[in-house]
C-alpha cells in the first residue's frame, strides 16, 4: 500500500498543476499555460513509473515509447517556459521546433526498434535491459537507448545552463531598467531554477543507477517521490502566481537585442547629465516608487539606452543603484530630521516601494545588514552635529 501512495503522489501533484495552469486567468497567461503542459508531460513520465513498479507491466510495455518521448521533452519544455517568462512573447513553432528536433528524431528511431521487434522479446527487453538476442529490432534499441538516456543527462545541464543564463541576462537588463529591485522580480525564477536544479540532478542520478535498481527499494522510491513531489509542487504554486517579468513591454523586446544606438558626443553626454541631475537633486524624481528609466528617458527627450549609458560611464552604476543611493541620501535626511520615523513611513518618503525594497538597496549599496547601516547613520549625524 505505501509503494502504491509513494507511486501516486508525483502523478497527482503534477495532473492538478497541469489542470490548475490550464484553467487559470489573470496575468502571464502564455507561460503558465506552456507550464501546464510541461506538467502534463511529467505526468505521463510518472505514470510510466507507476505501470512499471506495479503488478500493470502489461500495460507498461505499450506506454512505454511515450515514456521515452515524454523523459526527452520535459527539459526543453522548461528551458522554453523560462524563455516565455524572460525574452519570448508566445510560443512559435518556428522558433521553438529546434530544442524539440533531437528528441522527436530518438523517438521515432526508437519506434522503428518497436516496430522490428517481436512483441515477447521487447516485453522481455524492456524490463531487462541486458537481454541478449539476435533480434535486429533488440540490437537497434540497445543503440537507440543508450543515446536516449545519454541525451537527457545532457538536456538536464543545458536546460539548467540556459535558464541560468536567461535569469542573468534578465537581471542586467531589469537592473538598468527599473528603479525598485522588487520589480526586477528575480527572486521568484532563482526558486524556480533552483527547484529544477534539484530536480534535474536528481533525475541524472536516478537515470545512472536504472529502475531496476528500485524495483526492491521502497526506500529509494520514497526518496524520488518525496523529492520530485515536492519540487514539482513548488515549480507549480511558483508558477501559477509569478508575475510577468516585464509590465513594460519595452523591457522585453531589449533582451533579445543589442543596444545598437551610436555614441553620445561629449558635449552632448554632459547636457544630457545635466538634464538628468536636474530632475533627481532639483524635482526629486526619485520620491517615485515606480519610476523607470523610460520615465526618465521621456522626460529629458532621449532614449533609455542613453541614459542608461552616461549613468554607466559616469557613476559606473546600474540605473537601479543610481537611483537607490538618492532615496537612500534621502533616507539619512529624514533620519536626522526624525531619528524616531518607523520604516513603513521612512521607506514610502524616500520612493521606496516597500521596507524590504529599501533593505535590499541598504545592503547592496553598503554591504551592511539594516540596523547596522542605521547605526551608523547616526553615528555619523552625531559627529556632524558635534
Amino acid at each position: 500500500m505505501l509503494k502504491q501512495i509513494l507511486l501516486l503522489s508525483p502523478l497527482y501533484v503534477t495532473l492538478f498543476w497541469s489542470i490548475t495552469l490550464h484553467t487559470s486567468r489573470g496575468e502571464n497567461k502564455i507561460p503558465r499555460l506552456f507550464l501546464g503542459k510541461f506538467m502534463l508531460f511529467a505526468f505521463v513520465v510518472y505514470l510510466s513509473h507507476l505501470f512499471y513498479y506495479e503488478p500493470i507491466r502489461n500495460l507498461y510495455i505499450f506506454i512505454d515509447p511515450l515514456y521515452q518521448l515524454s523523459m526527452l521533452m520535459v527539459y526543453p519544455m522548461y528551458y522554453i517556459y523560462f524563455r516565455l517568462l524572460t525574452i519570448d512573447d508566445r510560443f512559435n513553432l518556428n522558433n521553438h521546433l529546434r530544442f524539440f528536433a533531437f528528441p522527436i528524431v530518438l523517438f521515432v528511431f526508437y519506434l522503428i526498434g518497436v516496430a522490428f521487434t517481436p512483441m515477447d522479446e521487447f516485453a522481455h527487453w524492456v524490463f531487462h535491459r541486458d537481454y541478449v538476442s539476435s533480434s535486429v529490432g533488440i540490437k537497434f534499441l540497445k543503440i537507440i537507448y543508450p543515446l536516449i538516456q545519454f541525451t537527457f543527462v545532457c538536456e538536464v545541464f543545458l536546460t539548467i545552463f540556459g535558464n541560468t543564463q536567461l535569469i542573468r541576462k534578465y537581471s542586467h537588463k531589469a537592473t538598468q531598467y527599473y528603479s525598485d529591485i522588487k520589480d526586477t522580480n528575480i527572486f521568484y525564477s532563482i526558486i524556480l531554477n533552483a527547484a529544477m536544479v534539484i530536480t534535474g540532478l536528481s533525475s541524472v542520478s536516478l537515470a545512472v543507477l536504472g529502475r531496476e535498481f528500485f524495483k526492491e527499494e521502497i526506500s529509494g522510491i520514497a526518496f524520488a517521490s518525496a523529492l520530485f513531489s515536492t519540487m514539482l509542487f513548488v515549480i507549480g504554486w511558483i508558477g501559477l502566481n509569478q508575475k510577468s517579468f516585464d509590465p513594460f513591454p519595452e523591457l522585453k523586446s531589449e533582451l533579445a537585442q543589442s543596444d545598437t544606438e551610436n555614441p553620445l558626443s561629449s558635449f552632448a553626454r554632459k547636457n544630457l547629465l545635466k538634464k538628468m541631475l536636474l530632475l533627481f537633486e532639483k524635482h526629486k524624481i526619485y520620491l517615485d516608487h515606480s519610476l523607470t528609466i523610460q520615465n526618465v528617458a521621456q522626460t529629458v527627450g532621449t532614449n533609455r539606452t542613453y541614459i542608461s549609458n552616461v549613468i554607466n560611464q559616469q557613476y559606473n552604476l546600474n540605473f537601479c543603484s543610481f537611483v537607490n543611493s538618492y532615496r537612500l541620501s534621502e533616507a539619512e535626511n529624514l533620519l536626522r530630521i526624525n531619528p524616531f520615523i518607523n520604516n513603513q513611513e521612512l521607506a514610502h518618503n524616500c520612493g521606496f516601494g516597500s521596507v524590504d525594497s529599501m533593505k535590499r538597496a541598504v545592503f547592496l549599496h553598503s554591504g551592511k545588514k539594516w540596523l547596522e547601516w542605521k547605526k551608523q547613520v547616526f553615528e555619523k549625524l552625531a559627529i556632524d552635529d558635534a
